[in-house]
């Protein structure tokens, strides 16, 4: 099942993290549409709209803006991505990183789900990966705008977008956690 949201009470399961300057970026562009598979960011989008994209802003004053918010007063979700990721509900969840699965997803996976004692068919995983696989799904046509948010899912993309300024923010909201995640 997957979400980005908090879970509570569910068994161990897996939870991906992602580099926040790089989920910044992503989120950003998510934020500029609604999409039909995803009913829960409407109300991001409705919010940015009335405080970020704004006709006389460059995309860089908006990705500022949109850092300061998510950084300093996140409004939905109502939490950072420290706070996410350091919340009690993620006790017994383990960590993989977004990264790591988009160097060779399979065996990350199977690594978790080891680790996590679930029983599973290695060729079931391989599968998966080859029908989730980014460059396959965009090859299919499901582009942004379509109904499904796949944009770039570039590792490091947010050298290319974030001021320095953005960049110190989120830096400054994740704190340690960066360094922690591997991420400093």
């Amino acid at each position: 099942m997957k979400h980005h949201r908090l879970s509570f009470g569910q068994p161990a399961t897996l939870c991906v993290v992602r580099d926040p300057r790089d989920v910044a970026v992503s989120f950003y562009h998510h934020c500029r549409t609604v999409y039909r598979d995803e009913g829960f960011n409407e109300a991001a989008v409705a919010i940015m709209r009335d405080k970020v994209f704004l006709t006389d802003r460059s995309e860089e004053e908006e990705l500022d803006a949109f850092v300061g918010i998510i950084t300093g007063s996140p409004v939905f979700p109502a939490f950072t991505w420290s706070a996410f990721y350091t919340h009690p509900s993620r006790s017994n969840e383990r960590l993989v990183k977004y990264e790591d699965l988009r160097d060779d997803a399979a065996t990350v996976l199977k690594d978790a789900l080891k680790a996590l004692d679930i029983n599973f068919d290695s060729a079931r995983v391989n599968d998966a990966v080859a029908e989730h696989d980014i460059d396959r799904l965009r090859s299919r046509g499901e582009n942004v705008g379509e109904g499904n948010f796949i944009r770039r899912g570039k590792v490091g993309g947010w050298r290319d977008s974030l001021s320095s300024n953005a960049v110190a923010r989120i830096e400054a909201e994740a704190g340690s956690l960066l360094a922690k995640l591997g991420y400093a």
